[in-house]
């Protein structure tokens, strides 16, 4: 039994089972940066490896978005003069009961505008987004402007499809 190409034959079948591109070139810039940068305050391989990986899951939901989706997640840490918080700040509240109707019909209008992030997360892991979604959940907007752009867009999309996933729609 030629244990190689079994193991090729496996990888191939992953990668075309969860839709990925064999890119090692890009894959490898994107985890060198992302490395080098967490080196300063982690000590732990494990530590560094993760950050590779969530570097990477960022980088492959960023991708997916448009130039006006980019725009949008800026916009969402701006407060509107009508309103006293931050789209941001809105999505990361959970949904109050669905008894109050039209509350929660106004709250799945508002939810439903924020785009198709099941689209934009794509083959993420759910584990993965669960993690970038709850980050967020404990900084101000202030704090999150801080973050860098393709991280801050990976939160901001896995919080606007959780806060989709607390109106009612299908598990991530």
């Amino acid at each position: 039994m030629d244990s190689g190409r079994s193991e090729e034959h496996y990888r191939s079948a992953v990668r075309e089972r969860l839709e990925l591109k064999c890119k090692p070139g890009v894959a490898r810039v994107v985890a060198e940066a992302a490395i080098r940068a967490a080196a300063l305050a982690k000590a732990h391989t494990a530590d560094l490896v993760n950050v590779a990986l969530e570097a990477s899951q960022c980088e492959a939901i960023v991708a997916r978005r448009s130039d006006a989706a980019r725009e949008w997640v800026a916009g969402m840490l701006e407060v509107v003069e009508s309103e006293y918080q931050s789209l941001f700040a809105w999505i990361k509240q959970p949904a109050r009961r669905a008894t109050w109707f039209r509350a929660h019909a106004e709250r799945m209008e508002k939810v439903d505008g924020l785009g198709d992030a099941a689209f934009w997360v794509g083959k993420t892991p759910s584990a993965g987004m669960a993690a970038l979604a709850e980050r967020p959940r404990v900084l101000s907007a202030g704090e999150i402007k801080d973050i860098a752009v393709p991280r801050r867009t990976a939160m901001a999309v896995c919080c606007s499809r959780r806060c989709r996933l607390w109106c009612g729609a299908r598990p991530w």
